[in-house]
């Protein structure tokens, strides 16, 4: 069955969407974590269209092929636990490596200063429905629809 998503992403660390040789890029990235998930399908990411590299998307959508897809929110929790989070573009987030009175200032793997973004938020608002559906199955569709 052919499954689109929508999906937004800061492209800074990003050479483009489309997979190159040399590159690292945001369709290499999507399509090794749904490979993972996936293994017996080795699904392959078809993209809109192409981003050059450093830049950001908003809105940008893809499509892939999977069969054994049976719980559609699982599936996509599952891709944004993947996924790396990186902080919006205008969020306003000063970059700490690029000042001096911040070192040792380090926050790791991690950034703490996510949760100000909107678009990370929603993220984690499907994390949440997703897992309050698994420990109460019988209000799971509510979860669901909260979360919209």
């Amino acid at each position: 069955m052919r499954y689109f998503f929508e999906i937004a992403f800061n492209g800074k660390p990003y050479h483009g969407w489309q997979i190159q040789e040399n590159a690292i890029t945001v369709q290499q990235i999507v399509q090794e974590k749904l490979q993972l998930i996936y293994k017996n399908e080795k699904p392959i990411v078809t993209g809109c269209g192409r981003t050059d590299a450093g830049v950001h998307a908003e809105q940008f959508f893809f499509h892939v092929d999977i069969s054994t897809i049976v719980n559609l929110d699982k599936c996509c929790f599952q891709i944004n636990n993947m996924l790396p989070i990186a902080q919006e573009p205008d969020s306003g987030h000063h970059d700490h490596a690029s000042h001096d009175e911040h070192e040792g200032h380090d926050h790791g793997a991690h950034d703490p200063h996510a949760w100000l973004s909107p678009n990370i938020a929603k993220v984690w608002l499907n994390v949440i429905a997703v897992k309050m559906s698994e420990a109460d199955p019988q209000n799971a569709k509510i979860y669901f629809s909260n979360a919209k």
